[in-house]
């Protein structure tokens, strides 16, 4: 495997609690899988996991949403061997970071995958991408199922999951189809799929829901039936426009207030958008899937990378937020046809995690997870105590129905189990819950273990077409 290391630009050593060490998971990494026989020979079922980028929980339908904005996802969840997971949290508000937690299970503090961000670049012209880069260490997803015999795929499109970034750690093919649509995605997911011969391992990541919310790409039968009287031309023409990235920038910099009129409008057109993936993407992938055979023995994971907040809290977009309305995403797994583990209901009202997914996988295909992973095995009934979620300065804790929110000018306490809204703060009325919290994410960043390695800052220049990219979906102003 190519060192990942020589992308290009300035890469340097970073250290979090301790020096960076990485002989030691090497050494872990090359004896996971002592036993390993191709996956062919054990009659392993495939496994794809497809994720709809910004994606909320509480607007699809399974999720209690009242509104028909996924039909076709609800579908799967009806089947006799799909299991809902209803409290499901990833790690992070934005991609690279979220997913990066997925592929490694380890939580962001863990990793060291934290920011990104656009710069000049210094006395000369033209920008630079600042960020970090997973390093060979580091034991993805895809590497523990290669080496457990499957043949792995994927396909992605986002300039966060660029092969640059080390995210193709582990593919044997890794498709990057920068400008492609996200029906072309699909359609050579499934040309990944009857390529393969034996079991698979897959991922696609879709941009689904991400903001802006152009017309083109709203349902407009849905549109029709829950739209309502409203001036989008004119509330355009005086900067609330949905349609357009810039409108991110606009509110995050109070420079506009919307309306509760505008905010419906904004609700509106992401359920819209959110159908239109229901009907353009879900609907044709399973579809391909049935057509093509691979469905029954197939373990199918769908799920998100963030959510999106629709000015709940005056919020817009993701990153940055550690708010459940960007947090809180869905998993719906459908297992191989009679193979629901015994341990699982239709529906699990436990907390689930990112991180709890890579062990979950290793056991299902019968390798033991490494034992430094936090996670736990949801596909055998456990469910995990807290759920922790980290920006660049920032972080959240939730557990035993309370979650706060820490920055180092302020912290937040809710009683999510009563207050699911998060209006109510109560870190001054319950300051011992608070300590409390606060006490136990501390120890956690306190207790990292030092042989685990850590992603490695980055910087790559920004091309014209990755630039437009990065601005089209409000990255970049």
């Amino acid at each position: 495997m190519r060192d990942r290391n020589g992308i290009g630009g300035v890469v340097a050593a970073r250290t979090l609690g301790g020096a960076l060490c990485v002989g030691a998971v090497l050494c872990s990494g090359c004896n996971l899988f002592p036993e390993t026989r191709r996956a062919s020979e054990r009659r392993s079922p495939s496994v794809l996991v497809v994720v709809l980028d910004a994606c909320r929980a509480d607007k699809i339908g399974a999720y209690s949403f009242d509104r028909p904005t996924t039909p076709r996802l609800d579908a799967l969840t009806r089947e006799d061997e799909t299991v809902v997971f209803r409290h499901y949290y990833v790690q992070a508000p934005w991609t690279k970071t979220s997913t990066a937690s997925l592929f490694t299970g380890l939580f962001p503090y863990q990793h060291g995958l934290l920011s990104g961000d656009a710069r000049d670049r210094d006395g000369a012209r033209g920008r630079v991408y600042a960020t970090q880069s997973l390093v060979p260490a580091f034991d993805t997803m895809a590497e523990c199922l290669s080496r457990a015999g499957f043949a792995t795929f994927a396909v992605v499109k986002s300039h966060h999951l660029d092969a640059r970034y080390g995210f193709d750690q582990g593919f044997e093919r890794f498709r990057f189809l920068r400008g492609q649509d996200d029906e072309e995605l699909v359609r050579e997911t499934l040309r990944e799929i009857e390529r393969a011969r034996g079991a698979f391992f897959g991922y696609v990541h879709l941009y689904a829901c991400h903001n802006p919310f152009r017309e083109e790409e709203r349902d407009a039968d849905y549109m029709r039936r829950f739209g309502f009287p409203y001036d989008e031309a004119g509330r355009a023409s005086a900067g609330i426009d949905f349609a357009r990235p810039e409108i991110k920038f606009a509110i995050r910099e109070g420079k506009i207030r919307l309306t509760p009129e505008d905010e419906r409008f904004l609700h509106l057109v992401y359920e819209a958008k959110l159908r239109q993936v229901d009907e353009r993407l879900v609907g044709p992938l399973v579809t391909g899937l049935r057509n093509a055979g691979r469905y029954d023995d197939l373990l199918l994971i769908v799920t998100a990378d963030h959510g999106e907040a629709l000015f709940e809290h005056e919020a817009y977009a993701h990153s940055g937020l550690l708010w459940n309305t960007v947090l809180h995403v869905p998993l719906i797994v459908k297992f191989p046809k009679g193979a629901r583990p015994s341990e699982l209901a239709r529906e699990v009202r436990g907390t689930a995690r990112a991180v709890d997914l890579l062990p979950s996988l290793l056991s299902w295909v019968g390798q033991p997870p490494p034992p430094y992973l936090p996670g736990v095995d949801l596909f055998r009934g456990a469910t995990a105590d807290f759920t922790l979620a980290e920006v660049p300065g920032g972080w959240t804790l939730q557990r035993e129905g309370y979650k706060l929110i820490r920055f180092p000018e302020r912290r937040l306490l809710f009683h999510v189990a009563e207050d699911p809204g998060e209006l109510r703060d109560l870190a001054f009325e319950r300051p011992s819950q608070a300590d409390a919290l606060e006490s136990f994410a501390r120890a956690l960043f306190r207790n990292r273990s030092r042989d685990l390695p850590l992603a490695v800052d980055t910087e790559t220049e920004l091309d014209p077409a990755t630039e437009d990219e990065l601005r089209s979906l409000g990255y970049i102003p």
